[in-house]
């Protein structure tokens, strides 16, 4: 099915976007002959809505129905004057990152927005502005102590990092580029951290390469990450482990070895999870690392005790395996703190499951108009976090206190002291107290 077409400026190139996730082009002086050779380009995980060629036909961009984004592509060609290979060149973000304590946004009009989330509370909300010279961040990441923050620079595909000074007031003072990386991934950027420890940084392409530096800027590793295309890369909150899932259907985790004086040893392949049959779209944790969970293009989500001795040759135990309703689009996956939860996006709908029975326990639908593009649980457990269409979005975790419920319940039938029966009774009491008090206010809504 032809979604519609175009031909550039020049009147010799013409192109369709198909349905099929891709987007074919041809020279129209090749239309009189009974066979036209084309050049097929694949849209990765979506399908364009519309297609323009540039005025000189060296590039055309692209409408991503469901990221609802902007891609451009460069095309070149070849000698004999047919089309050569036609390469990503920019995406235009859509979205915003949620962080920590204190947040920050980075915008379209080249700026990064920090602001206390104390502030929230309030009808209006001071900001700080940073501006980001002749590029924009695709992604921000906090500093453990939260004194500075990294960014990475589209264009350039570097990381930039951030001072922010506090004033006495306790306002937020002003930010000073503090370092810059040099260059090291020659594909888009797909995920950047900092461990907790402070130790390290992890930048990861979305081909294969990972690179771990120091704080300054000095490259200690690179990993390639064996998945053919890597889709997800993050550091466990621990800050001991590197994790990356891919096309591949196995999730690689490495281990970052420092020795006792705090220096950099080596980047150690640790154990991976495996299970899946296709690739896997995202990797979560809880509080503590010892639960690790995932989800993939085969319709489900799994969740692994990786508190296991690799050393000795231990892999991590699955515990449960679920089934999710997929859309057209990668779905994200966030772990409760306590590994009681398991949250899955799908576009943009929301649904949480217990990890106990594997059952799902609640939706919640249409929350953007376009997909949901980060999630997060915050650090007690209580909410989940969104974001989409430039908002943000926090939910209660009704799904964590009915399960507090059904645990306090369980083990009230067991042999229990006197003191610990009446702390279990209470957490039965004001959970259920909460879920009433929650569905009053959702049926007057």
């Amino acid at each position: 099915m032809i979604i519609w077409t175009n031909t550039s400026q020049s009147g010799s190139e013409n192109d369709f976007t198909n349905a099929d996730r891709t987007v074919l082009l041809w020279d129209t002086k090749d239309l009189t002959q009974k066979e036209h050779k084309s050049l097929r380009i694949n849209v990765e995980f979506d399908y364009a809505t519309f297609v323009k060629w540039s005025p000189d036909s060296k590039a055309f961009i692209i409408n991503k129905f469901n990221d609802n984004t902007l891609e451009v592509y460069k095309v070149e060609k070849k000698k004999d004057g047919w089309l050569g290979p036609a390469v990503k060149a920019v995406t235009f973000p859509k979205f915003v990152y949620l962080l920590h304590v204190t947040q920050p946004f980075f915008l379209l009009d080249r700026t990064v927005l920090l602001w206390d989330t104390k502030d929230l509370t309030q009808k209006e909300h001071k900001s700080l502005r940073i501006n980001v010279e002749f590029d924009y961040a695709t992604f921000v990441k906090w500093s453990p102590d939260s004194k500075a923050f990294i960014i990475n620079k589209f264009n350039d595909n570097t990381l930039e990092v951030y001072k922010v000074e506090k004033k006495k007031d306790g306002w937020l003072g002003p930010a000073v580029k503090a370092v810059t990386f040099p260059k090291a991934h020659k594909d888009d950027v797909i995920s950047i951290g900092i461990a907790c420890t402070g130790k390290f940084i992890m930048t990861c392409s979305n081909k294969t390469d990972m690179v771990v530096w120091d704080l300054k800027g000095q490259q200690l590793a690179l990993v390639d990450t064996y998945l053919m295309a890597t889709y997800c890369a993050k550091i466990t909150p621990c800050g001991r482990f590197i994790v990356a899932s891919g096309f591949a259907p196995d999730v690689k985790v490495w281990e970052v070895v420092f020795n006792k004086a705090g220096e950099f040893q080596e980047v150690k392949r640790a154990f991976e999870l495996s299970g899946h049959t296709s690739g896997v779209y995202d990797v979560a944790f809880d509080a503590d690392t010892s639960h690790m969970a995932t989800v993939s293009k085969d319709g489900t989500w799994k969740l692994f005790d990786t508190k296991v001795d690799y050393k000795k040759g231990e892999d991590p135990h699955l515990i449960i395996t679920g089934k999710y309703e997929q859309a057209s689009n990668p779905s994200r996956i966030a772990l409760s703190p306590d590994a009681e939860v398991i949250a899955i996006t799908t576009f943009d709908s929301l649904t949480l499951y217990s990890t106990s029975s594997g059952q799902m326990d609640y939706t919640i639908e249409n929350i953007y108009t376009g997909p949901i593009t980060s999630l997060l649980f915050d650090s007690a457990g209580k909410y989940v976090l969104t974001t989409g269409d430039r908002h943000i979005r926090v939910f209660h975790n009704v799904t964590g206190y009915r399960c507090q419920v059904a645990s306090a319940k369980e083990k009230l039938k067991q042999n229990q002291t006197s003191a610990t029966r009446e702390r279990l009774e209470k957490i039965i009491s004001d959970n259920e107290s909460f879920l009433n008090n929650i569905e009053k206010k959702t049926a007057i809504k």
